[in-house]
């Protein structure tokens, strides 16, 4: 064991003399031979790090809409059997952008050090009615509905007219900006993500929807 010892000193006693032998004599260096050296192979932890995040929500939009239902019998005057009603409704849709769907090809590292990431597209999540502030404005119905509601026991049921809210509030959302907002938040996000990182020169860009299954 001593002797193993002796010779593990020995030879690093070696290296470091000739080391400096070599530097104060002029002869060509090569550099520290104990300095450490750090090399970047692959960016599995850089992936990792944006997968974490999963669902990225990256916009909502508020939005309001004024429902008019009207319900009628043919041949039969409106005041006797027919319902007309006015709903708003008010509610939120968020845009998310799914972090879980990158893989190793999302994240590309070039040989200058930059990072382009490939995200999926923004997509729409499905309304959410505000039931506080979502309700019936106005509804007339005629007298033979009203009959018919008091002798059934029953109240009028405003399901039908929340299921309506939900389709509408989706239409507003796809037809406003709330998708081209959510990706523009979405790739600032994952820039600032990439530079606090230390990753100075980093690209975003959003695959096209057909490409994603």
């Amino acid at each position: 064991m001593r002797t193993a010892l002796k010779t593990i000193v020995a030879a690093t006693t070696a290296v470091v003399v000739l080391a400096l032998v070599a530097a104060f004599a002029g002869f060509p260096s090569f550099g520290n031979p104990f300095a450490s050296k750090t090399e970047v192979r692959d960016h599995a932890a850089l992936l990792q790090s944006l997968e974490e995040i999963a669902e990225l929500r990256a916009a909502t939009g508020e939005y309001q809409v004024v429902i008019d239902i009207e319900e009628s019998t043919r041949f039969v005057p409106g005041f006797l059997k027919g319902e007309r009603t006015t709903f708003l409704a008010q509610g939120s849709v968020d845009a998310l952008v799914d972090l879980g769907e990158l893989d190793d090809d999302s994240v590309i590292v070039a040989e200058d050090g930059s990072v382009t990431v490939l995200l999926p597209p923004a997509r729409l999540a499905p309304p959410v009615v505000d039931h506080e502030a979502s309700g019936v404005l106005n509804r007339n119905r005629g007298v033979l509905d009203r009959m018919g509601g008091v002798f059934s026991g029953e109240p009028t049921s405003d399901k039908g007219l929340y299921l309506e809210a939900e389709r509408r509030l989706a239409e507003a959302a796809a037809e406003s900006d709330l998708l081209a907002t959510g990706e523009a938040n979405a790739a600032a996000t994952v820039e600032q993500l990439l530079r606090d990182a230390g990753i100075e020169r980093v690209r975003v860009l959003f695959a096209a929807p057909d490409a994603v299954t």
